[in-house]
């Protein structure tokens, strides 16, 4: 047991060193690209880039997120306006400049007005909320997009905030947790201004593929969380290995005053 503990202390220190990017608790230098210098014409405005496929009609308010991993653009549900919500996912290639229809065989409800965050340590577009068509009623139901392994689940969180839609959510790769902010909750007229914080990686799944936790004890307990922390630090390693390559392109051709160091 003293074993476990020593790990697991570890294992703490060594998820916040990386997450706050070095074991002094201060985050490392970031590529930076000052605005004056990043050149404006004709050649940097908006295209239409007019794809192939894609989700029929118009679609508005859905989910939407960038899969870093997958390079590439995820979508869910929507809505029409003529009382037809979508429980579809698709994905756009840049690179092909096409929509590709995932077809997962198990995802939410059709629904829209949900919002949605990309956890880049967990690889998983985390999705909250919405308008739930098929119960015609607002949902706190938390999902979770696998783009590797073309499946949704349903986190089945214990605690969540209460059922509201339009949400304001995005992911801090700092603290590693999905934010949450506001939302027009327990109905459209009424408002929020709530903060929640969400960590995927805290969630252990059941043996037996349960979507709820299981109930452990403190031996499996600790041999999990230093499953989810070791994870969290390696994926973090691989990210910050990569950040040079990716910022190298993203500053070609622009005044890069400072480059990412690892922490």
């Amino acid at each position: 047991m003293r074993g476990l503990l020593l790990a697991a202390t570890v294992a703490v220190l060594l998820s916040v060193g990386s997450l706050a990017g070095d074991f002094s608790g201060t985050a490392s230098a970031r590529g930076a690209v000052l605005p004056d210098s990043i050149p404006f014409g004709s050649g940097y405005d908006w295209t239409n880039m007019s794809p192939s496929g894609g989700p029929a009609g118009t679609i508005v308010n859905m989910a939407m997120v960038y899969d870093s991993a997958a390079d590439r653009m995820v979508v869910f549900g929507g809505t029409d306006f003529q009382g037809h919500g979508s429980d579809t996912t698709w994905a756009y290639d840049f690179e092909s400049n096409t929509w590709t229809d995932r077809n997962p065989e198990t995802h939410p409800h059709a629904g829209w007005l949900d919002r949605a965050a990309y956890d880049i340590w967990a690889h998983r577009m985390i999705m909250f909320g919405g308008y739930d068509s098929v119960t015609e009623r607002f949902t706190n139901e938390t999902w979770a997009y696998d783009y590797a392994g073309n499946s949704w689940r349903n986190l089945s969180a214990a605690r969540a905030p209460s059922p509201r839609t339009r949400p304001g959510l995005a992911f801090d790769s700092q603290s590693d947790r999905v934010i949450l902010f506001g939302g027009q909750a327990n109905g459209f007229y009424e408002y929020s201004n709530e903060t929640f914080s969400y960590n995927l990686t805290c969630l252990v799944p059941a043996e037996d593929g349960a979507t709820r936790p299981e109930k452990l004890g403190l031996k499996d307990m600790l041999r999990h969380f230093l499953d989810f922390r070791f994870a969290t630090v390696r994926r973090r390693f691989e990210f910050e290995l990569e950040d040079p390559v990716l910022k190298r392109k993203i500053g070609h051709g622009y005044d890069v005053i400072t480059m990412p160091v690892l922490g």
